[in-house]
């Protein structure tokens, strides 16, 4: 081993032995209190990173968007949708610059409330009102403005993947809707009043339906779902391995695929490509017919 290589050898097995006593004396710990309650409160992780950090913050958001809310912030956005001139990536004092970091976090001024995940499959999707979370804590979740954030969030991303006319349909908590108050009154108190303010605001959206019924409404763009189960038993039925998970109501469109890592499988070649393939289209898709005015 060379004496470069064998100095680049300490100094990391230095830095991670450092790392390990910072977070055995609870150095970490002040951070992940902010996180998570952040995360409680509604919010997003953002993972932002520039260099070799990048690719640790794309791994942030690849692997727990799948359990909480992610978005990855990437230094490139400031010349795709930013000021900045593409020749100004090639240097290495960009991801020092502090103005670039302002610019950066102010193309990502988005409200947490309007990220939601849709589940796609065929010409079916699916918009969750809640998703990871235990069904006590998804119910309390539930409220006029959450709902009514999820309807607007679903419609402009109808509008974004080239549906001039949105039609949304959206599904009770209760069984049966709560049939009539009978079983339960969150679709009087809460889905309904939401659903006639977006309707006062020009979305064309109906409900509350039984979770178990709507699905066999005709004509309909999106199905919006008060919990997890609502929506993730009918995509897997329909389509399994082949559903495409979209996270609305960023500012740039997430998509990945609707299962998980599957590492019991890893390595195989067994797995199948279906759902990253779905997952690719989807995002194609939303280039073809840009939107026009819409509600607000």
């Amino acid at each position: 081993m060379s004496a470069l290589l064998a100095g680049f050898s300490t100094e990391v097995r230095r830095r991670l032995d450092d790392l390990d006593q910072e977070v055995r004396a609870g150095g970490l710990d002040p951070a992940i209190e902010l996180i998570v309650s952040s995360l409680r409160r509604g919010g997003v992780l953002q993972a932002f990173g520039t260099g070799h950090s990048q690719a640790f913050a794309m791994e942030i958001a690849g692997r727990a968007g799948g359990l909480i809310p992610t978005h990855a912030i990437v230094l490139r956005d400031v010349v795709l949708r930013g000021s900045r001139d593409v020749s100004m990536l090639k240097g290495a004092t960009l991801e020092r610059d502090e103005s670039v970091v302002d610019e950066l976090y102010g193309l990502y001024t988005f409200d947490p409330a309007d990220v939601f995940l849709m589940l796609c499959y065929d010409d079916t999707k699916i918009v969750h009102c809640t998703l990871h979370q235990s069904v006590k804590t998804a119910i309390a979740m539930i409220t006029r403005e959450h709902v009514l954030h999820v309807i607007r969030a679903a419609h402009r991303i109808l509008r974004k993947l080239g549906v001039e006319a949105p039609r949304i349909a959206v599904s009770g908590l209760n069984p049966h809707a709560g049939e009539g108050g009978l079983f339960g009154t969150e679709e009087i108190e809460i889905i309904a009043p939401a659903i006639e303010t977006a309707v006062a605001a020009g979305i064309d959206v109906t409900g509350p339906i039984g979770a178990d019924t709507m699905y066999a409404l005709q004509g309909i763009d999106a199905f919006i779902v008060m919990l997890h189960d609502q929506g993730h038993i009918a995509a897997k039925l329909m389509a399994p391995n082949a559903t495409a998970a979209l996270t609305i109501g960023t500012p740039i469109l997430f998509s990945s695929v609707a299962h998980g890592s599957a590492h019991d499988i890893a390595g195989k070649g067994i797995a199948s490509p279906q759902a990253m393939i779905a997952a690719l289209l989807r995002l194609a898709q939303t280039q073809r017919k840009p939107a026009t005015a819409a509600p607000r």
